[in-house]
């Protein structure tokens, strides 16, 4: 079967957004739908406005089409339109979101309605009542889900917590459209260590095992530290070499050849690479009259997955990254190693809207919040037919929205690069103008605030309250 997201990466060959003009002829040619020109037009009125040449993107197509519903009580979600026929797969939880994917249908020997659908959690797939013969609501519908970053986070490629590289990093206000979860990550315990970098003398923790999974470790490679002040030279020769510099007192130097003993001098050499600027070069360990000039140290550690995050607090597992620490990167331990039981994380999988890249967050009411695709003017902006504002003039202006206008979004928020401003493309309640807006400037001034169906409901009963007052004076 074929889902909405696929239809859209058809019809948008695998493009974030499509044209008013190709969208018509696709919907024209739905034959199950026999849709009109008029009512074609109608709908494309309602995603692209009334231009010809708008566009629809990938987001704004799946926000008006998709249907979800929220778990009221626990439900069984089962294999089968008839209940009779039905094997439970699993128990759906009060509050678990369920996305339609075929229905509502009734089923014909009790007459409930029933829809099948995934559950967001975990992307199962099954049939689920709405309602049961005694009139117990189990499934509310929704709207499609966002969430809000309420700080700056980290986009990670996985559902589990491996310490790669993210994705990339989502900025405090972005939005990201949820496509699985939340559920939870039982994390392994996990061998952490304080420890400090041979590269840049940074301090930090980082995980040395998980899960089984050996991250750093001890003896993998060779490394010698210079006890006394001596020279780094361009060969093995000390006779014929040239002085390349002289290694300070405690600089760690990695072994690349020998060590061994220079038959003329009696001195002991090794080839080694400077951990501090990556210079090559030959190293006198053991003088001939038994001076150490530098001794192996066998404590030194040694990044053996592809990348390992530094990190600032012996808890922090998914943040507060100080640098990635690359394969083969050494570094000394100065506290540890101890073992670590993380808590259970809430991880969500989420397309972001600025920029379509997807990925893992963990969630909690302190990293994300609820979003809905509407906002409240709290000061005067300006509305224009771009996104880009730097090169924005005087007439790309729409016009200028004032305190207190309602607007619905109809794409973004997304980043305007040159400027770094997050903004929306809305279509003001009050005459229904189009255009990008700038949700909060550089210095930190808030143009658009939240605006939720709890807000709605408020200032309608405001309103109602205000006429009935009013109807009693008269």
């Amino acid at each position: 079967e074929s889902s909405l997201e696929a239809l859209f990466s058809e019809v948008a060959q695998g493009t974030d957004s499509v044209s008013r003009k190709e969208l018509a002829r696709w919907l024209g040619g739905l034959e199950d739908l026999k849709l009109s020109s008029e009512q074609v037009a109608l709908m494309l009125d309602r995603l692209a406005g009334s231009a010809e040449e708008g566009m629809v993107s990938r987001w704004t197509f799946l926000r008006k089409f998709q249907q979800f519903y929220e778990c009221q009580k626990n439900i069984a979600l089962t294999n089968d339109l008839v209940i009779t026929n039905s094997k439970p797969i699993r128990m759906l939880q009060a509050e678990e979101v369920i996305e339609v994917l075929q229905g509502p249908e009734s089923e014909k020997k009790s007459g409930i309605e029933r829809i099948r659908g995934r559950a967001m959690r975990d992307n199962t797939l099954g049939w689920v009542s709405l309602s049961g013969n005694q009139g117990s609501v189990f499934l509310k519908e929704r709207p499609k889900p966002f969430v809000s970053c309420l700080v700056d986070m980290p986009l990670e490629k996985s559902f589990q917590t491996t310490g790669e590289p993210p994705t990339r990093s989502l900025k405090t206000d972005e939005v990201l459209e949820i496509l699985e979860g939340p559920r939870q990550d039982v994390r392994e315990s996990v061998s952490r260590a304080r420890v400090k970098t041979l590269k840049d003398s940074l301090t930090g923790w980082v995980t040395l095992s998980s899960g089984g999974q050996v991250q750093a470790q001890a003896g993998q490679q060779r490394f010698w530290c210079c006890k006394t002040g001596v020279a780094i030279t361009d060969g093995p020769n000390i006779k014929v070499c040239k002085v390349l510099r002289k290694l300070e007192v405690g600089e760690v130097v990695r072994l690349l050849e020998g060590p061994e003993i220079d038959k003329d001098s009696g001195v002991t050499r090794l080839k080694a690479l400077c951990i501090k600027d990556n210079l090559e070069g030959w190293v006198t360990t053991l003088g001939n009259a038994g001076t150490v000039y530098a001794e192996e140290k066998t404590d030194i550690y040694s990044v053996v997955c592809e990348a390992l995050p530094l990190q600032k607090a012996f808890v922090d597992l998914s943040t507060g990254t100080l640098r990635m620490l690359q394969k083969d990167e050494a570094f000394e331990v100065l506290e540890g190693p101890k073992d670590f039981q993380p808590e259970p994380a809430e991880r969500m999988k989420g397309r972001a809207l600025a920029d379509g890249q997807v990925g893992w967050v963990t969630v909690t009411n302190k990293r994300v919040k609820r979003w809905y695709p509407s906002y409240i003017c709290k000061q005067s902006c300006v509305m224009q037919d771009t996104l880009n504002t730097v090169s924005a003039g005087p007439s790309n202006t729409v016009r200028r929205v004032e305190e207190g206008e309602l607007l619905e979004v109809l794409d973004g928020p997304q980043e305007d690069k040159e400027a770094s401003l997050l903004r929306i493309k809305a279509k003001a309640r009050k005459d229904q103008a189009v255009g990008w807006i700038t949700v909060k400037g550089n210095q930190g001034t808030v143009f658009l605030t939240q605006w939720s169906r709890k807000d709605e409901e408020q200032l309608k009963q405001k309103q109602r309250s205000l006429q009935e007052g009013l109807g009693k004076d008269a």
